[in-house]
This record gives C-alpha cells, sequence and structure tokens, in this order.
C-alpha cells in the first residue's frame, strides 16, 4: 500500500489581487474589513473574536440569506505580519452541516506576496490529517465557497483607496421602488449585494451592491414622497436598463443564475459580440439590470 503524500491531504488556492500586499493583509485582518467580504457571495459575517497572535482565537459568524448561522473559527499558531498566517480550521459549536459529517483537523496557511506592483499574490493552503478528511471537506464545497469568498474580497478592495485603505465614495446611487422591501432586501443581498443599516429602516434599505453603485430600495410610498410623476409597472413597462460592467463571462453568467435561483429571472438570452458578453435579470419587481464583460476588463 502507499503512503498517502501531501497532495493527498492538501488543497492549494491562489488568486492575485489589484491591491498592494499592506492593503490585503489589512482587509485579512482587520475585522471591520473582514465583515464585509468574508464569506461566500450572499452571507454576511460577524466577528466575534480576532486575537491576532499565536495562541490567540478567532470566532466567525457567518448568516446565510435564509437567516441559518455557521459558526467558525480556530487558533492561530504562527503570524508574520504582511507574509503568513497558520491557524487551526474549525467549524464551531452551532454549525449546521445538514447532516454531514464535519471534517477535523483542518489547518490553513494564508502567504500573501508580491505580484508586481500594487499586485497581491494570496496562496491559500487547506492541510488535512487524512485523504479521508479532505474528502469531506472537498464535498461540502470548500474550493467553490472559497472562490465567491474571493470574489468579494476583490469586490471589497476594489472599493478602497490602495493609498489609505479607506472605502472610495460610491458613484451612483439607483434609487428603484418596489413593493415588498423584504422581499427586495432577500433578492439583493442574494447577489452578494451588503445591507447597510444606517441608511436603513422600514421603508428604505440601502444595500451596496458594488464598490461603485449603490440600491436604493423604497417602498412605493417612500418613493412617491419625492417622486413627481406616476410610478410605472416596472413588470409591464421599460423604464431604463440598469449597466453592470462584470469581471469575466464566467461572473456574468454566474450573476444570472444567483438572480434566478433568488426570485428573479433571465432578461433575453446571453449575448456574444466578440469585444463583449452580455446576458441579464430582472428583480422580483421587473427592474431590469444588464451585466456585460467586455474585452480588456480586469479578470
Amino acid at each position: 500500500m502507499s503512503r498517502p503524500t501531501d497532495a493527498d491531504r492538501t488543497l492549494v488556492l491562489t488568486r492575485v489581487f489589484n491591491a498592494p500586499r499592506e492593503l490585503v493583509w489589512k482587509v485579512w485582518t482587520d475585522p471591520k474589513h473582514v465583515e464585509k467580504w468574508w464569506g461566500p457571495r450572499g452571507f454576511t459575517t460577524t466577528v466575534r473574536t480576532l486575537d491576532l497572535r499565536p495562541g490567540g482565537k478567532s470566532d466567525y459568524v457567518m448568516t446565510g440569506h435564509d437567516g441559518a448561522e455557521y459558526p467558525v473559527g480556530g487558533v492561530f499558531r504562527e503570524v508574520v505580519p504582511f507574509e503568513r498566517i497558520v491557524a487551526t480550521d474549525e467549524f464551531l459549536e452551532g454549525f449546521d452541516a445538514g447532516g454531514v459529517e464535519l471534517p477535523q483537523g483542518v489547518v490553513t496557511t494564508v502567504e500573501f506576496t508580491d505580484d508586481g506592483p500594487n499586485r497581491t499574490r494570496l496562496t491559500l493552503t487547506i492541510t488535512h490529517p487524512t485523504a479521508e478528511e479532505k474528502a469531506k471537506h472537498e464535498a461540502m464545497g470548500v474550493v467553490v465557497g472559497w472562490g465567491s469568498t474571493f470574489d468579494c474580497l476583490d469586490e471589497h478592495l476594489a472599493g478602497l483607496s490602495a493609498a489609505t485603505g479607506e472605502p472610495i465614495a460610491p458613484a451612483i446611487f439607483v434609487n428603484l421602488p418596489v413593493k415588498d422591501l423584504k422581499r427586495s432586501i432577500a433578492f439583493y443581498t442574494a447577489l452578494g449585494a451588503r445591507l447597510n443599516p444606517q441608511f436603513s429602516d422600514d421603508t428604505a434599505a440601502c444595500l451596496q451592491l458594488t464598490p461603485a453603485v449603490v440600491v436604493m430600495a423604497l417602498t412605493e410610498a417612500k418613493f412617491r414622497s419625492f417622486a413627481t410623476k406616476p410610478i410605472a409597472d416596472a413588470t409591464t413597462t421599460t423604464q431604463m436598463e440598469l449597466s453592470l460592467p462584470r469581471p469575466s463571462r464566467a461572473d456574468v453568467d454566474g450573476s444570472v443564475r444567483a438572480a434566478v435561483a433568488a426570485g428573479g429571472a433571465a432578461h433575453g438570452e446571453p449575448a456574444d459580440y466578440g469585444f463583449m458578453y452580455q446576458h441579464g435579470f430582472s428583480d422580483p419587481d421587473g427592474h431590469t439590470w444588464g451585466l456585460i464583460h467586455m474585452s480588456g476588463m480586469p479578470q
């Protein structure tokens, strides 16, 4: 019988981010940043503990769009600022895996290296005690989950100033009249939007869809308070089509699938013009969003 090798027990995931290493380190280790991107698209995260030192602990609670909570954490074994973090990776009490046997003894190593001017290569190595534990983790969708999490991190970094690490002010607010505010919040958060409670109440929801675009979902009564014309029914009339650039064709297709799964509908058919790939979706109120990927956009 052949002996297991490291490859039998490990998963290695890499992503290059268009941000300096110091900034990527900051958003990975600062709770106020972690809460804005950690977890697959559609999840929100609360950081209960982040004691970044050998022997210190992390304790995060991820919440799905259905309200289910998934607490995760670990103990830090090694911390080399701006270079490497080694920690256990544990599913904490209350994590509902739906009857699936959870992997045990997982250790993660995160390495941060320069990849050219203002670019950072992040390498995540997930080590398991046995090949069987690795198989359990893969069956849970760990690779897809981290891929989606990296997408959220990429988008968060894109909204920060490389010089200061502070958020760049959104370029546009899109005010949309909606019939059911809770339904709209559930829909847009399922697409990865982050709810900003500071500017939300029972008549309005401030949803950061991308670093540059904020959707303000407003009850029709609220919308009428400052609109001077009748509100059009977007399910039967065309108001406008809002277009969002996406970093890849896969992201265009994935966003449409996510919209359909969250209660929206695909808008038209995908179209490939060579220099541009396009598809879109409608939200539950009929507001239409076009998604485009153009050649030369960053991947």
